[in-house]
């Protein structure tokens, strides 16, 4: 296994030792690592810290930081980029605590990316075009899915290593999003800025023949819960209104969640009708952070 100088990570964590202990062995059997793993942790766990003590036979080197408060995964993000430029690391790996590299040579392949365009602002394993028509993510086909593709957003669960130098002339995430959307957001306010988002084709391909989704020609509408619906639709609204100045997009997106509520009524289903009236009220007024408790 090759450790790479140039690389760091950050794992953002809140509450969940036994899932970002699991994430942290398998990023320890990738044949390419990060010199560096900061693992941000949101809850400040007395216990996650002494378990990784535990865990130094991995190989990683991983250095525990307690947020101090519940930041949130935007403020934990913005933290671990800024963290990492003042250390002085060329790259940084962007990782969810229950979302590790589902191949043993994912951050091979990623960097191998950054040899072939150092100009990237980031290459990940999965991703998503964006319409600025319609305010929604266009999914890119299979037969797409060759050689370096071009993308403007990327999820939580991406596999997404960002070029540091690159970070510092865009600026970091915005902390005060909290939680939702904030990888989308960054994605958005990146590609508008013109740099230049990648997947590598096979990989994706590769993850879509793994999860068993292949085929599909757009991305099935999920239930999820009332806290989830409320932070990712109050900064959708506050983004398309105030960062991007797309208010129809957001007066669009309003409408869509109505309706989706209505028909969520009719068949019996969850829903949050006041979640969204109260996080259009909040995305138009600004208030953001933590406003309801994970």
């Amino acid at each position: 296994m090759t450790v790479v100088q140039n690389l760091a990570a950050f794992v953002v964590t809140y509450k969940r030792k036994n899932v970002v202990l699991d994430t942290l062995r398998k990023l320890a059997e990738q044949t390419v690592k990060p010199s560096l793993v900061l693992l941000i942790d949101n809850a400040d766990d007395l216990a996650l810290e002494s378990a990784l003590k535990a865990e130094d036979s991995l190989g990683l080197n991983v250095e525990y930081i307690a947020s101090g408060s519940n930041l949130g995964p935007a403020g934990a993000a913005a933290l671990g980029l800024r963290e990492l430029i003042n250390r002085g690391y060329g790259y940084a790996y962007w990782v969810d605590d229950d979302d590790p590299p589902l191949f043993d040579n994912t951050l091979q392949e990623l960097m191998a990316g950054f040899a072939r365009k150092p100009q990237a602002f980031s290459f990940s394993a999965v991703g998503q075009r964006w319409s600025w028509r319609t305010g929604r993510y266009r999914r890119l086909l299979d037969d797409q899915l060759k050689g370096d593709v071009p993308v403007d957003v990327v999820g939580g669960n991406g596999q997404w290593i960002l070029n540091l130098d690159q970070v510092k002339q865009l600026g970091l995430p915005q902390a005060e999003l909290f939680w939702g959307l904030e990888e989308i957001e960054y994605g958005l306010r990146a590609s508008k800025a013109g740099y230049e988002k990648y997947v590598v084709g096979e990989l994706m391909l590769k993850h879509r023949r793994a999860t068993g989704r292949l085929g599909r020609v757009r991305a099935p509408v999920r239930q999820t819960s009332e806290m989830r619906r409320y932070y990712t639709m109050r900064n959708y609204i506050y983004m398309m209104c105030f960062t991007f100045k797309r208010i129809d997009l957001a007066a669009l997106r309003v409408a869509w969640e109505l309706m989706r509520e209505i028909k969520n009524l009719i068949t019996g289903r969850p829903h949050y009708v006041g979640a969204i009236l109260t996080a259009c009220r909040d995305g138009v007024f600004k208030k953001l952070g933590f406003r309801r408790a994970p």
